[in-house]
């Protein structure tokens, strides 16, 4: 059965899905470069869990004979983490296939010109002719980001002079960085390592072909009523999905498979990435990953006995994420 229509046209373009990555540019977008300041304990926050813990557990679609092992993946988990992978590495032995999610990157391997590109983020991420975000956000806006900036970021006003998209994202990682949440690279990371240790074949959908003066030049050319959306969506998840991305967070570290499937997964990032990345060239690239990404993931369950797979955790608990598309295809979905 196809995708439904809408949720397939969004989740396109959701960076949760595709997770859109700079070498140069990703100083702007996810880098928690304005941590430093920030209220270490916020009073309003339940605590993250910290040291060993197991992970998610794994989700099974069987096909007759065949296996797809599903692993769900976080943008945001404990800084203080320390995932144990005892649960899967017997898995990944037995898997013909490791099979990645999507992403698409974006590389400059020249290191001339990803100088020239780093100077160039530079002048594009703060507002031109001396202005300040004072000067272009509606004054209740502006009212309400600092408010949000003195709880987490209050000796940082290198902030009022960044555009309001650059702002709002490095107060956001500012947010996310004080209530012990960390963008996660290393999970993904280490079960890459561990399938190739076990001698799994590497299926990966990283698309790194766009050129990334596309990016750069999406971003110099938003307009600022796109900025202020992007800054009003950013403000309205630190205000108001902090504790769930907590509760996330903890419910993955500790693999509570009824908690996870049972919370949403908005994504913060949606309305910036749209406005930011509005080309489209970048909307074909995604969209054929993620063809490709589903491909993969079909054609593992006809051919192969045992396979791995990482989904984001939204694929794995919407109801219309794929996990769910492959149950109304008729292959047997259960927990562990």
């Amino acid at each position: 059965m196809p995708y439904n229509q809408a949720y397939d046209s969004a989740n396109r373009v959701r960076s949760s899905l595709l997770v859109l990555t700079v070498s140069v540019f990703i100083l702007m977008l996810q880098y928690p470069a304005f941590a430093d300041g920030a209220d270490e304990d916020p009073q309003l926050f339940g605590m993250v869990v910290t040291g060993k813990r197991p992970g998610p557990p794994l989700w099974k679609v069987s096909n007759q004979g065949n296996v797809l092992w599903v692993f769900g993946t976080l943008d945001y988990l404990p800084k203080r983490l320390r995932w144990d992978p005892a649960s899967v590495r017997f898995i990944l032995s037995e898997s013909e296939e490791y099979i990645s999610p999507p992403r698409v990157s974006s590389f400059e391997r020249n290191p001339f010109k990803a100088i020239s590109l780093m100077r160039t983020l530079s002048r594009i991420q703060k507002l031109p002719d001396g202005k300040t975000l004072q000067d272009v956000l509606p004054e209740e806006l502006y009212v309400r980001f600092l408010e949000v900036k003195s709880i987490y970021a209050p000796r940082d006003n290198k902030l009022l002079n960044l555009r309001p998209a650059t702002a709002a994202s490095q107060l956001f990682s500012a947010a996310r960085d004080a209530v012990g949440l960390s963008f996660d690279r290393q999970v993904s990371s280490r079960l890459r390592r561990i399938a190739r240790g076990q001698g799994a074949s590497m299926i990966s959908h990283e698309d790194n072909s766009l050129d990334p003066k596309i990016l750069f030049q999406g971003y110099e050319n938003i307009l600022m009523d796109a900025e202020i959306t992007c800054m009003e969506s950013t403000l309205e998840t630190i205000e108001t999905d902090l504790q769930a991305m907590i509760v996330r967070a903890n419910a993955w570290a500790d693999g509570d498979a009824e908690l996870l499937l049972e919370l949403d997964y908005p994504n913060r990032r949606e309305v910036c990435v749209e406005s930011i990345f509005d080309s489209e060239e970048l909307r074909i690239i995604i969209e054929q990953t993620h063809a490709q990404w589903v491909k993969s993931v079909e054609s593992a369950l006809i051919n192969n006995k045992i396979s791995f797979a990482n989904f984001p955790m939204r694929e794995i608990a919407h109801p219309e994420g794929l996990l769910a598309q492959l149950r109304q295809q008729g292959y047997i979905v259960s927990g562990q």
